[in-house]
C-alpha cells in the first residue's frame, strides 16, 4: 500500500534524506522514529505531497505519487493527515469538522460517512459541539475521524499525541490502533516517542544521519538493532567493555563447533560466545576490544550471586526499580528488579548477567 523506493529529499542545497526504503502492506501500521531534526516530518510533507522529491519515488496503492520529475496534487493522493495541533475549525461543530473533507460528495452521503467515522471514534454524543467544548482526548478523536471519514488508502500521523499529557496519550494510542487495525487502514505514524511506536506500529523506521538505519518490528529494534545509534536511542541500555579472547572446544563447553577453538566476549560479569554471525562477517579478531550492549533486564537481581554492585541511583517505577549500579568503579550498569528487592542508595547487591541476545560493536 506504501512504497517509498531511494528516496532523498533536500532543502535547497541541505539534504535531509537520502535513499531512504520502506514498505507497508495492506493494514500494517508503520512508524518513523527519531530525534528532533532528523528529517521525520519532511518525510511526512513528502509523502502528502507538500514537498517535492529531489530523487526516489513514493508509491501509494501502486500508483506512483512523487518522483523526481513528478508530483501528483495532494487532492488526488487518497491520503488522510492527523496534525500535530489537530488544525480543527473552531467555528463548526464535530459533525461539520468531520464532513468537511467530504464536499465532493453528495450531502445525504457526506453525513452518513461523517457521521459512521464520529460513532467509530466514540464521539456520537458530542456531534453538535465545538472544539473549545471538547477535552484533548476528544479533539484527537475528531481530527482522527475527519481523517478517516473519506475512507482514504493511507493515514498519516504527526506526532498526534504530543500535546497530551502520559496517561491519556498511552490509552488513546491503544485506542487509536484498535480502530486503525478494525478498518484495516494502513497507516504511518511520525513520533520521536519511543513508548508511542511501540504501542501503535508494526513496523518502525529509526532516521538517523540522513538514512534509515533500520526498519523492522519494536522486537528487533530493541534485541536486535542494526546499529550503535539504535541500540542506545531504542530502550535504555549501557555498553560494558569486553575482549575477544579464544579457548579450546572442549566436552565441558557443549558447543559443537568445525574449529578447534571457540570465540568468547570476556567481561567483567562473565564470558559470552560471540555469536556466528560476527564470526561469519570477520567483525571481530582475537585480542579485539568491543561494548556489547546490556539492557536493564539482561542484568537479574541474584542474593547469592559472589558478583556484588553497588546501588548509585534508583527509579522506582511500581512492579519494578531500575536500579543505577556501579561495579568496581566502572561504567555505570542498570538493573530492572522487581520492587521487593528494596535496596537504597549505598547498599549492594548481587548481581547475575543473563545475555539472551549478544549485541557488540567496536570500541
Amino acid at each position: 500500500m506504501l512504497d517509498i523506493n531511494n528516496l532523498s529529499l533536500s532543502f535547497g542545497t541541505q539534504k535531509v534524506l537520502q535513499k531512504l526504503t520502506i514498505s507497508l502492506q495492506q493494514g500494517e501500521i508503520g512508524c518513523i522514529l527519531g530525534p528532533s531534526g532528523c528529517g521525520k516530518t519532511t518525510l511526512l510533507r513528502a509523502i502528502a505531497g507538500f514537498k517535492s522529491v529531489q530523487a526516489g519515488s513514493i508509491s501509494v496503492n501502486d500508483i506512483i505519487v512523487s518522483d523526481a520529475g513528478y508530483k501528483m496534487p495532494v487532492a488526488k493522493r487518497k491520503i488522510g493527515v492527523v496534525f500535530q495541533d489537530f488544525a480543527l475549525f473552531p467555528h463548526m461543530n464535530v459533525l461539520k469538522n468531520v464532513a468537511y473533507g467530504l464536499s465532493k460528495l453528495s450531502k445525504s452521503e457526506a453525513l452518513k460517512l461523517a457521521q459512521e467515522a464520529i460513532e467509530l471514534v466514540g464521539l456520537n454524543d458530542a456531534k453538535s459541539k465545538y472544539p473549545h467544548e471538547l477535552s484533548g482526548g476528544q479533539q484527537q478523536r475528531v481530527a482522527i475521524a475527519r481523517a478517516i471519514a473519506p475512507k482514504p488508502d493511507l493515514l498519516l500521523l504527526d506526532e498526534p499525541f504530543s500535546s497530551l499529557d502520559p496517561d491519556l496519550r498511552e490509552r488513546l494510542s491503544s485506542e487509536i490502533r484498535s480502530i486503525i487495525k478494525q478498518q484495516n487502514i494502513t497507516a504511518l505514524l511520525i513520533t520521536h516517542d519511543q513508548t508511542e511506536a511501540f504501542a501503535m506500529a508494526d513496523k518502525i523506521g529509526v532516521l538517523h544521519h540522513q538514512q534509515c538505519q533500520q526498519w523492522g518490528t519494536a522486537y528487533d529494534l530493541y534485541h536486535e538493532p542494526a546499529t550503535e545509534f539504535i541500540a542506545d536511542f531504542v530502550g535504555e541500555g549501557v555498553f560494558i567493555p569486553v575482549q575477544v579472547v579464544a579457548y579450546e572446544n572442549d566436552s565441558e563447553s557443549k558447543i559443537e563447533a568445525s574449529d578447534d577453538k571457540l570465540l568468547w566476549l570476556e567481561t567483567q560479569l562473565g564470558r559470552f560466545l560471540l555469536p556466528q554471525e560476527y564470526i561469519d562477517n570477520a567483525a571481530f579478531k582475537v585480542g579485539d576490544i568491543a561494548k556489547m550492549l546490556v539492557r536493564p533486564d539482561d542484568l537479574r537481581h541474584q542474593d547469592e550471586s559472589v558478583l556484588k554492585a553497588k546501588v548509585v541511583g534508583r527509579s522506582f517505577r511500581g512492579a519494578h526499580i531500575l536500579y543505577r549500579l556501579s561495579l568496581n568503579q566502572g561504567e555505570p550498569l542498570l538493573c530492572l528488579a522487581p520492587s521487593h528487592h528494596d535496596h537504597q542508595i549505598g547498599e549492594s547487591f548481587g548481581i547475575h548477567l543473563e545475555v539472551e541476545h549478544v549485541i557488540c560493536f567496536p570500541y
